[in-house]
């Protein structure tokens, strides 16, 4: 069970999430850019709900943070981008960046 303050069920399924836009991308780069821009709001709002939730401590919340981050930062380069597979480039990077803290969070010891 990973320590983001709730059960590895709920993170792995932000991560399927995550993965899920690269998956339903239609081919209109247009159109493509504009749902993983609604999807990728989406995600960074249920980030900072954890980042902010008063139940979680302080370690958990700061581990949601840096994911809202990353999502933010996604999503604002896909803003910025008009091509397909760069954007495809930049949603793996941030599904990468999810598991890495997820593996980091499942270190026994931490």
């Amino acid at each position: 069970m990973c320590d983001y303050g709730v059960s590895s069920r709920i993170f792995r399924r932000f991560l399927v999430r995550t993965r899920r836009i690269r998956l339903k991308s239609p081919v209109d780069p247009q159109q493509y850019r504009e749902q993983a821009i609604v999807q990728l709001t989406e995600l960074a709002n249920v980030a900072h709900d954890r980042a902010t939730s008063k139940y979680l401590p302080a370690a958990d919340r700061q581990k949601w943070s840096r994911i809202a981050t990353y999502v933010h930062k996604a999503a604002n380069s896909i803003l910025k981008d008009y091509d397909g597979h760069a954007i495809n480039e930049k949603l793996e990077e941030l599904t990468g960046r999810v598991e890495g803290l997820m593996e980091e969070a499942e270190k026994p010891g931490e």
